[in-house]
């Protein structure tokens, strides 16, 4: 008798946790070697940071080689009012041009509104041995 609303009911729940917890963002960071828990991406979307941008970000820095940056720092830089993306975008670029930018440097400049990868490449085209 009360089968189709359980239904309702049950899908309505299911929806709600598969978009609270991302299994499959979760899945796709530990295929890349990004190491994140799968608790960590749930509490991401209560405290409104976009658990995609981080993992994203985080593949692309494991991938890159580089150390030193972690969850942590792109999650605060995030909530700072930072560009995910610009940050780790600008310091890739500069590592693999043989640069090395510290990350409080490079995140103090992004939420100075400077986009990184164009600064560097800048530059980097005009002959510059200056550190951004």
């Amino acid at each position: 008798m009360y089968t189709p609303l359980i239904t309702i009911l049950i899908i309505a729940i299911l929806l709600f946790i598969l978009y609270y917890v991302p299994i499959l963002l979760w899945f796709v960071a530990r295929l890349s070697g990004a190491k994140i828990n799968l608790l960590t991406l749930t509490f991401m979307r209560f405290r409104n940071v976009p658990p995609a941008v981080i993992v994203k970000s985080l593949i692309e820095v494991n991938k890159a080689g580089l150390k030193g940056i972690d969850r942590k720092v792109l999650e605060a830089h995030y909530l700072a009012g930072g560009n995910i993306e610009n940050l780790v975008h600008g310091i890739i670029i500069a590592n693999k041009a043989g640069r090395t930018l510290t990350v409080e440097k490079t995140c103090k400049d992004d939420l100075a509104a400077i986009d990184l990868t164009e600064a560097f490449n800048d530059v980097k085209h005009a002959g510059d041995d200056e550190v951004i």
